[in-house]
């Protein structure tokens, strides 16, 4: 290695660098390695940009396939949702006709069944004392005595009307030793009719879930007909 001027500033360098140190100017044979630094300069630049573009490409494919997720689950949504009731009763004026309707159907089952004198009619035999026979008035202090001897009457009326109140599908769970009714009540102190009440019943959701509900059925001992029937949610509280 040896010194000598640079041409261009007169300053000492080697005769192996590749530039002046001082003005930078090229010497004689070092275009070759100048060239070699551009080049991987450039084989960087093309480098990061590939890199880039890459990474571009990259969120890109990432994007469209979260996108083909979002439409797949929203078609599988809808499909499914096609199984679902979607014959909601209650938001159409065919709801009351269909309820109306399950009234007639229990009427003319009650009529079709052999007739129960009313408690107005004939005195009733108590259910605390089977061979007994007592008056109207001593029955109607004993509500377990009306309960029992009308209970069939409230079976085959108010069965279709708690189906009809109702959106989707209904699921009775009464059986031998759950019975449909399991509590009675007076509607009124004059002790006319008597409250039917029970929770056997699970009424579907729009989910396909079932729920357990409760009902109350009024029937009239004079008339022996349903004058009210009442839904709500849940099971009845522990007595």
């Amino acid at each position: 290695m040896a010194l000598i001027k640079c041409p261009d500033c007169g300053n000492d360098i080697s005769d192996s660098a590749p530039a002046c140190l001082h003005c930078g100017r090229p010497q004689q044979g070092s275009a070759l390695p100048l060239r070699i630094t551009e080049q991987s300069g450039k084989s960087d630049v093309l480098t990061a940009q590939a890199e880039v573009a890459r990474r571009k490409r990259d969120n890109r494919i990432r994007l469209i396939m979260l996108i083909v997720i979002i439409i797949a689950l929203w078609r599988a949504c809808s499909v499914s949702g096609d199984h679902y009731p979607t014959n909601d009763k209650s938001d159409t004026p065919a709801f009351e006709q269909d309820a109306e309707q399950a009234a007639d159907t229990a009427q003319q089952a009650a009529a079709a069944a052999p007739a129960v004198p009313s408690i107005a009619s004939r005195p009733v035999a108590s259910s605390t004392t089977a061979t007994a026979t007592i008056s109207d008035e001593e029955c109607l202090k004993d509500i377990q005595c009306p309960t029992d001897r009308f209970m069939p009457n409230a079976l085959v009326l108010c069965k279709p009307l708690v189906e009809a109140k109702a959106r989707y599908e209904v699921k009775w769970t009464d059986g031998w030793l759950t019975p449909m009714f399991s509590r009675r009540a007076w509607a009124d102190d004059a002790h006319d009719a008597i409250i039917y009440v029970g929770d056997k019943v699970e009424f579907q959701n729009g989910f396909h879930a079932f729920s357990t509900m409760s009902y109350f059925c009024t029937l009239d001992l004079h008339s022996l007909k349903v004058t009210n029937v009442e839904v709500q949610e849940g099971s009845l509280p522990t007595q």
